[in-house]
């Protein structure tokens, strides 16, 4: 066998040895190095502890796609930052997810910017919940264009925390932390459990969606506001035919039930409400008259105010806090 013979064998083995490896891929799933954040469509996504992230296009992955949405399936903490006009985020049913937000802004034309997918197998005892936290001093802004879609999508077998980079370590009431008292046994203000420099969410929902809850047609399910500097306006997309509330139901939808799911609680941050045309800042939507399947509250639902700061502005047949046109 000549030289070149035997370079032209040693060639090929090569090859065949590289064609063999690559075959043996699963190109389904993949595993991100700590050092580089995932990446999809102009979003990065990392673990918090700089551990190794899996991200594929199916369930056995940390996170996985299909067409525009990136699911996040795994219950340890992520961070998520960048921008997209092309890509959704969305927390699989049953998970619960703990999602900090460092600079995010996106916008859809055709689903909610970030849907907490409702666990229906188990929707009272086992929600999906998502704790949403706002880094500190970033700013974070999400815009649904799409008529039927909330910015924030939370309906009933689902809940959303929204909360500053100090998380709240116990429950407030009467805007004091319940159980602390400092040395002459005065209840502790919440405040202490405020960041100093909180980060800040912008969310907008479609014409006849929440803000943040129910899309077209839902209650929201339990939504809690603890810290960070949280703006909602369900004019801006739909002007004189908006029907959905800031913070709440969607058009024919309220906010539900505390003891079966839902409500929304505040208990902190500087919260800033536009109503829609029709709907309430926070509360029910347009003509809430179905209190929804799961929630045995009277319309448009439950409200508790704890604490924070909030300012919640009616529009011309909504109301600021509870009752819209129609409803209530």
């Amino acid at each position: 066998m000549n030289l070149f013979q035997k370079r032209a064998r040693r060639i090929l083995a090569i090859v065949l040895s590289l064609s063999f490896m690559l075959s043996s891929l699963n190109f389904q799933k993949m595993t991100v190095e700590a050092s580089e954040p995932a990446t999809f469509n102009g979003l990065s996504i990392s673990f918090n502890d700089g551990s190794d992230l899996t991200i594929g296009t199916d369930a056995s992955s940390d996170v996985y796609s299909s067409g525009a949405i990136l699911y996040i399936n795994t219950n340890k903490p992520v961070t998520v930052s960048g921008t997209t006009s092309t890509a959704t985020l969305a927390v699989t049913a049953g998970t619960q997810a703990d999602v900090t937000f460092n600079g995010v802004t996106i916008t859809s034309s055709a689903a909610p910017c970030v849907n907490v997918i409702a666990n229906t197998a188990d929707p009272l005892n086992n929600p999906t919940r998502l704790h949403l936290t706002l880094a500190d001093g970033s700013t974070n802004s999400l815009n649904t264009t799409a008529a039927n879609f909330s910015g924030i999508h939370v309906t009933y077998g689902a809940q959303l925390t929204i909360d500053d980079a100090v998380r709240n370590w116990g429950e407030v009431e009467g805007g004091r932390i319940v159980g602390e008292t400092d040395e002459k046994g005065t209840p502790k203000p919440s405040w202490l459990m405020d960041s100093s420099n909180p980060g800040s969410i912008t969310v907008l929902g479609g014409q006849n969606g929440a803000c943040i809850g129910g899309d077209n047609s839902e209650n929201s399910g339990r939504i809690t506001l603890n810290g960070g500097n949280i703006t909602v306006n369900s004019y801006t997309n739909g002007t004189s035919n908006s029907a959905g509330a800031g913070i709440g139901g969607g058009y024919h939808g309220g906010t539900g039930c505390n003891l079966d799911g839902g409500g929304v609680f505040i208990n902190g941050g500087n919260i800033n409400a536009t109503a829609s045309y029709h709907g309430a800042g926070i509360g029910a939507g347009w003509s809430a008259t179905n209190a929804g399947v799961g929630h045995n509250g009277m319309i448009p639902g439950d409200i508790t105010i704890n604490g924070g700061y909030i300012v919640s502005t009616g529009r011309d047949h909504g109301n600021a806090f509870n009752c819209a046109c129609g409803s209530g």
